[in-house]
């Protein structure tokens, strides 16, 4: 009988290490779960993606594979960023959504995100798939599985919502994660003078470390904004759902200033 180790459940997503504590087996079993918590919660659709980790794309195929026999009928969105599996719900009017990742972890880790209605679950929430995966009781169904392509639909709206004043030099690492299928687009789209480091893609990270919020991470982008002499840098992690940002003397603009320059932002539109 496939067990799935407790840690691997965490406040707002699962994670653990691939081949290790996680495999297609644990997979099937967490679709199965998950799509007996959507059937309990009155949700019988739901989109699935992965990002670009070696495991990701067979852990994927295995979650759907549960969903399936759980009566959930799955739109398989294919490699994608986090971003987008929460847009494409929204775009599809379609209530659950998934996807495998490991976000900004090392590339020996994958795990799981999971979605419906307001948003992703979390605490209680994910505790209740977790029960629902060792006593085994799950729904029975026949759900229907489609692919489809939503890129083009999402790199469209960013288009649509995001206008700048003028032409920005950006210097832009993806750190060879998911974002590398589509920001590049999109900043090029936008009119961007782009300047590329590590924007192909390449789920074990050769570069260095997923996660642009580690300064140690940071450090070939701050050089080459600095020699360059861009407007702005860019770093992503590994599922697309995280950034750090380099302004244009090469000094690191830390969470919590982005932030302020946020809500700036948005409360200006709203008071106009």
């Amino acid at each position: 009988m496939v067990k799935i180790k407790g840690d691997v459940f965490r406040e707002y997503d699962l994670r653990g290490l691939a081949g290790v504590e996680l495999n297609e087996d644990v997979y099937i079993l967490l679709g199965k779960a998950f799509g007996t918590y959507l059937r309990r919660h009155a949700t019988t659709s739901a989109v699935v993606g992965f990002d670009n980790r070696p495991s990701s794309e067979s852990y994927s195929r295995a979650f759907i594979e549960g969903m399936l026999f759980a009566g959930i009928d799955v739109t398989n969105l294919g490699c994608v960023v986090s971003p987008l599996m929460y847009f494409a719900r929204n775009h599809l009017g379609i209530n659950g959504g998934a996807i495998i990742t490991a976000s900004h972890n090392p590339k020996e880790f994958n795990g799981l995100k999971m979605a419906v209605g307001g948003g992703c679950i979390y605490g209680a929430e994910i505790q209740e798939v977790r029960k629902i995966a060792e006593l085994g009781e799950f729904v029975q169904g026949k759900g229907k599985e489609k692919k489809l392509d939503v890129l083009s639909a999402y790199i469209k709206m960013m288009g649509e919502k995001i206008k700048l004043k003028r032409k920005l030099k950006v210097v832009l690492d993806c750190g060879n994660g998911t974002a590398s299928l589509c920001t590049p687009a999109v900043l090029k789209m936008l009119g961007c003078e782009l300047i590329e480091l590590y924007c192909t893609s390449d789920g074990t990270f050769p570069n260095h470390h997923p996660d642009p919020t580690q300064e140690s991470a940071m450090q070939v982008l701050i050089s080459k904004v600095r020699e360059t002499k861009a407007d702005v840098g860019i770093g992503i992690d590994g599922d697309g759902d995280r950034i750090g940002v380099v302004d244009d003397k090469g000094n690191i603009v830390w969470g919590d200033m982005l932030m302020v320059l946020f809500a700036r932002e948005l409360l200006g539109k709203i008071r106009n």
